[in-house]
């Protein structure tokens, strides 16, 4: 990720107009992604016939998904020593405060995001044409967003 942000980074430096491009072309992409969606419904849903993971298992695959994260990392290296204050004492309970405080927020935050998504989920089985009218509401925003870039990347050139 590094190597292709500085490589952008480049390229948009030599050739400005290269920015425009790069917008247009991500552009295209969402927009694609919207007509997909869109498409997907014209298409009908075909019900889920898999069998669903367990519990635990679940919570493992997000839990190795998440530590496996580089951008996590790089945040926390990036963030967390601006809250690190050698005078307000050890260190050590500093980071045991910070560690303390980002996995309760992150408990509430992604356990109220589970316990939604797992109503939701419970709802719309039984309410199937619900599925299909999210689709098209977020193949919809997806072709705006698309449209808007497509404004912007053309407008400057």
């Amino acid at each position: 990720m590094l190597l292709g942000a500085l490589g952008v980074a480049t390229i948009l430096r030599l050739v400005p107009m290269a920015f425009n491009l790069l917008l247009l072309g991500g552009a295209a992409y969402i927009g694609w992604l919207g007509w997909s969606l869109m498409r997907h419904h014209a298409e009908g849903v075909e019900p889920n016939t898999s069998v669903p993971l367990s519990r635990s298992r679940t919570f493992g695959q997000g839990m190795l998904t998440c530590l496996l994260n580089p951008k996590a990392y790089l945040f926390t290296l990036a963030v967390l020593p601006q809250f690190l204050k050698p005078a307000d004492g050890r260190i050590g309970m500093q980071l045991a405060a910070l560690a303390a405080i980002t996995a309760a927020a992150q408990i509430v935050v992604y356990g109220t995001v589970v316990v939604a998504g797992d109503k939701l989920r419970g709802w719309m089985q039984h309410h199937p044409g619900a599925n299909e009218r999210l689709m098209q509401s977020v193949g919809g925003v997806l072709i705006l967003t698309a449209l808007y870039g497509v404004y912007m990347g053309w407008r400057e050139l």
